[in-house]
Formats: structure tokens, sequence, C-alpha cells
């Protein structure tokens, strides 16, 4: 009786323990071709991006080749300053009703603002879109393999954001044609929420916090 009391209580410790993490699932979205940027940004918020993607390549060459500097490259501001891009992981939207998300559509050329038929439908009274977004590849030389990992805390869901990026040299028949964003797309259930905490799986712990209303 004793072995079948403990064996119960290890039970419940352990599915306490998987609960506590309160782990909301998320959906990759496929079907949806991008050209231009979704967020829509500016000349100098796109190079930004782009250098950015380049510098963090740089730095985990260096890293690997066991070096602690690598040269990296900023843009000139008026004053002559250089400003150098924090290397991210990605950038990313959150979109949360249907007239954002046409209006991602939209800023498309038309071909590619069509859906394909495997585009998988979104109900955005009970569900939101994450995307993270790359520059294309023959600007940044890299492609991404992206996630998305989501738990809830009270009224609010936290995204935690990571990518691992390959060099172009190691890819095989890639085409450097005309150049595309490499977006990845995630739905979740809104599930009550009323917003979500938008975080990098590498943040700093005094990185501030972003919230985006759901």
């Amino acid at each position: 009786m004793k072995c079948i009391i403990s064996l119960g209580l290890a039970a419940l410790l352990l599915t306490s323990v998987g609960c506590s993490r309160n782990e909301v699932p998320s959906q990759e979205m496929e079907g949806y071709s991008f050209i231009r940027n979704p967020k829509g940004t500016s000349a100098q918020e796109a190079m930004a991006m782009i250098l950015g993607q380049v510098n963090a390549a740089q730095a985990q060459e260096a890293a690997a080749a066991g070096e602690d500097q690598y040269t990296g490259l900023g843009q000139v501001n008026e004053d002559g300053t250089v400003e150098l891009p924090r290397p991210a992981n990605t950038d990313y939207l959150v979109v949360a009703d249907s007239a954002a998300f046409q209006h991602v559509l939209e800023a498309q050329d038309v071909v590619s603002a069509q859906p394909a038929g495997s585009a998988a439908p979104i109900d955005f009274k009970h569900e939101f879109v994450v995307l993270l977004i790359h520059p294309p590849i023959g600007a940044a030389g890299a492609t991404f393999e992206d996630e998305l990992e989501a738990e809830a805390a009270d009224n609010t869901v936290r995204l935690v954001l990571s990518s691992t990026s390959k060099p172009a040299t190691a890819l095989q028949g890639v085409s450097y044609g005309e150049p595309k964003y490499q977006v990845s797309m995630y739905k979740l259930a809104k599930k009550g929420f009323k917003r979500a905490q938008v975080m990098f799986a590498e943040q700093e712990a005094e990185a501030p916090a972003v919230y985006v209303p759901l």
C-alpha cells in the first residue's frame, strides 16, 4: 500500500510540474510568400535589419574560429558617427485582427499577396498570428530555421522567439533570382489572453519587456 501511495504522489507531482509550465500550442502556417518586408519598414530600418543579420553571422564565424572580435557593418549618421545594428535573431510582427493581416498582405505584390490553396485559414476571433521575418537570402547570405515557444501567464501569453541560421555556402540548389523575405508564420489560440509578451531566447535579463495587445 505504501508503494502505491508513493507512486501516486510521484505521478501527481510530475503532472503538476508539467501543468505549471502552461504551454500554449502553436501551428506553423504554410502557403504565404512575401517579396517585401511584411512590416513595410522604411529603407533605413530595412538596411539596419540586413546589417544586423550580417553582423550576427560574422559574430558566429568569429566565435567558431575562437576569436573574440569581429568587424561589424554599420550605418553612418548625419553627425558622422557609425551605428552598429544590434545582432538579433529575427524581426517579428504580431497580428491580432483580420484588417491588420489584410494590410500585411496588400503591402506585397499582387501575386505574392494571394495565399496558396494550402494556406491555413485564420479565425481572428479566436486566433492571432506571429510572423518571424528575415531579410532575403541574397542580401543576408543565410536562411533560417525559426522556432516559437509560447506559455500562459494569467491573461498574458509569453512568446519566446528563436532561430538558427545557415550559411548560404551550405545550401544546395538555392536560386538567387528575385529575392524574397524569409517569413515563418505561426497561429495561436487567443484563449482570453489580453496581451502578448515578446521575448528572444537569448534576451538579456535587463532588456525592457515588450507587450502587444490582443
